[in-house]
C-alpha cells in the first residue's frame, strides 16, 4: 500500500497525541516517506548480484575472444611486413651492387682510356 503525504500528515497528528511532539518527529524520521514495497531486500540485491557478474563474465569471454582474434591479425600483418621488408632490402642491395659494378667499370675504362691518353702524348 503506498502512503501519501495526507496519510503521513495523519500519522504524524497520532503520534503527537499519543507520544507527544518530540516523540512525534523521531518516529517520523524513522519512517521513510515511501512506499515499502520501493525498497530492495537483501535477495533482491543478491539476484542483481549474480546477474551482473554473469554479464561480467559472458564481456570479459568476449573480450578475451576479441583480443586474441586481434593478435592473430596483427601476428599476420607483422609477418607480411617482415616479408615486404625483406624482399625490398634484397631488391636495394642488389641495385646497389649493380649500380656499384657500373661505377667500378665507369672508372677502370675511364683510368684506361686516360692511360692511353697519357701513353699517345708521351
Amino acid at each position: 500500500m503506498a502512503v501519501d503525504e495526507n496519510t503521513r500528515l495523519d500519522l504524524r497528528r497520532a503520534f503527537e497525541e499519543l507520544l507527544g511532539p518530540a516523540l512525534a518527529n523521531v518516529a517520523m524520521e524513522a519512517m521513510p516517506p515511501l512506499d515499502y514495497d520501493q525498497l530492495a531486500s537483501k535477495s533482491d540485491v543478491d539476484h542483481v548480484r549474480i546477474e551482473v557478474r554473469g554479464e561480467l563474465a559472458q564481456l570479459r569471454g568476449e573480450l578475451k575472444s576479441d583480443m586474441a582474434e586481434l593478435r592473430t591479425e596483427v601476428k599476420g600483418e607483422i609477418a607480411e611486413l617482415r616479408i615486404e621488408m625483406k624482399t625490398e632490402i634484397a631488391s636495394l642491395q642488389l641495385q646497389m651492387a649493380k649500380n656499384l659494378r657500373t661505377t667500378v667499370i665507369t672508372q677502370v675504362g675511364s683510368m684506361a682510356a686516360f692511360a692511353g691518353f697519357v701513353v699517345g702524348v708521351a
